[in-house]
Formats: C-alpha cells, structure tokens, sequence
C-alpha cells in the first residue's frame, strides 16, 4: 500500500518501462527489451505522462527524443531506481547480519581477557556492521539488556535473570592490592585472613549486588568481616586510594596491569573470592547483527580453549 503523501497514479512498472524507452530511443527495441508488445509499451508510457501531466518523448516517424522535462524525468527516475536496489541490498544485507548495528556493554575484565580478541574476529568478517561499546557495571548492564539499549553484556551475574539468557565464559580469583608499604608487600604466601585488620576499598554495592555480598561472605567464611572505609569505582580510583594508603582493595588477577609503581598485587592462596565472568543477551531479540555475533562468541572460545 502506497503512502498517503503518495498521489501519483502510475506504478513502478510505468517507471521501468520509461526508463527502458529512454535508454533505447526507440519503442520497437524498448518492448523487446521488456519482453512485452509495442503497443501496449506505447499505451504504458501514454499512461505516464497523463498522470505526470507532460510529455516525455517527442515522436515522429524515424525517431525518438526525450522532451527537455523527459531529460529531467530520466536522471531522477534513473537515480531512483539506483537507490531502490540499493535499499534491497542493504535490506538483505541485514537480514543476513551484515550490516545494522550491534550494542555491546562491557566490564574492565571483559575488555582485558576475551572481549579484544571476539570484536577482531566479529569486525573482520563483518566490517559493514556498526559496533557500539559501552562500559558499565553489571547492574547496568541487566538493565540496559531489559530495556533492549544493548544487545549483548559481558558481565558478572551470579544468580539467574528473568528473560536474559546468559553463559559463562571464565572465571578467575580475586587478589589484594596493597601499598607498597604495607608489611605483606613483600610476601610470598598470603592468605585472605591476614588481611583481617586492614581497610577496604570497594566497589559500590549497587554496581554488582551478588559480587559485593559474595566478598563479604567469603572474608566472614575465613573468620573476619571486613572494614570497608570507602566505595568506589571504576577500579582505578580505587588503586589511587590504595596507592594513598587509605585501605586495600580486591582486584582480578586479568585487571592486575591496572596497578602502578606505589602498589603491588598480591595473590591469595587458599579460599578467596571468584570473579565469574558471561555474556548475556535478551531472549527476545531477534536481531540478526546479534545471532552472527554469537556465532563469531562461541567460535571464538572454543578456538581459545582449544589452544
């Protein structure tokens, strides 16, 4: 069905016919062409140029001539007719996930582990796909999948989230960044609990509820409940705060990069806290961008598992 603002009483048919008889100059090798009679071409163009309200051709006996509105007539039916196929190619295109645009969210381990390596092989074999990242926390990122703001998160869920299908990619222990001049800057084999008396810096709670409560409950597990004197993100702060000897933070051993030259990273034997790391995207998107992307995820972590 043809648009209200469309008032024009031909059909694209009427269009090509035109441009045929234009290209060719001639009725009898225009309706060849078209595989149909020169009549009924003749009545066709006819037709045309009642409903535009001008003539197209000039004709006489030996041959035709577009009229000087035909001239115009053709150079934007023409270009019509190049972005008509155009659109039918950019529309199978994204049909088939090559082309559109795909909503990525991601957290700091995400883009230091196994994020870099999926968006190369996502972006060699779809260049024409727009890619849009975005970093947040996970209780953002939950958010952003239910409202459909983002395709796909890299996140650290621990319990099941209505709607979201979510698979686990890795998991790593969390670690201790110290200041340098903390006494158990330089041991080897440290425990969780000799940390007990210390302050902590951690993230806010509302950034990743489950995580938050997981750290605390491990540290309680060991036999102490830890004095968190400040929370703050991104990660980086926090280090700064390290660095300024205002309490020790958890670090993934992925994020460890992130530490400077007045703090140091310290491993923890023994039980400490896990950061699980999935990917996620909403159960009712059907995007195509996001299947071919899913594709390239599972693909790509059976490649990096493999070796």
């Amino acid at each position: 069905m043809m648009p209200q603002s469309y008032q024009n009483s031909f059909e694209l048919r009427h269009l090509r016919y035109f441009l045929t008889v234009a290209e060719e100059l001639h009725f009898r090798r225009a309706a060849e062409r078209l595989h149909i009679a020169q009549p009924s071409l003749s009545r066709q163009i006819q037709q045309l140029e009642a409903a535009i309200g001008t003539q197209l051709f000039y004709r006489t006996n030996r041959k035709v001539i577009l009229t000087e509105a035909g001239k115009v007539f053709y150079t934007e039916v023409k270009a019509m007719f190049q972005r008509l196929d155009n659109a039918v190619e950019l529309a199978q295109r994204a049909a088939s996930g090559e082309w559109g645009e795909l909503k990525l969210t991601f957290t700091a381990p995400a883009m230091s582990t196994v994020l870099p390596s999926i968006l190369r092989t996502y972006k060699n074999k779809f260049p024409k796909v727009k890619v849009t990242l975005s970093e947040l926390p996970t209780s953002a990122q939950v958010e952003a999948l239910a409202t459909g703001e983002t395709d796909c998160g890299f996140f650290h869920p621990t319990v099941a989230i209505p709607d979201i299908v979510i698979k686990k990619i890795f998991q790593e222990s969390l670690g201790i960044v110290v200041p340098k001049s903390h006494p158990l800057a330089n041991k080897k084999k440290i425990k969780l609990l000799d940390f007990s008396s210390d302050s902590f810096i951690l993230f806010p709670r509302t950034y990743n509820t489950h995580l938050y409560d997981r750290i605390i409950a491990v540290c309680q597990q060991v036999g102490f409940s830890p004095n968190i004197v400040e929370e703050i993100s991104p990660r980086n702060n926090a280090i700064s705060l390290v660095a300024a000897e205002m309490g020790i933070t958890f670090l993934s051993q992925s994020l460890h990069s992130l530490c400077n030259e007045d703090v140091v990273y310290k491993s923890l034997t023994g039980l400490a806290p896990q950061l699980k790391l999935f990917y996620g995207w909403r159960e009712q998107n059907t995007s195509a961008c996001l299947s071919q992307f899913l594709e390239v995820v599972k693909s790509d972590l059976i490649s990096s598992t493999a070796t």
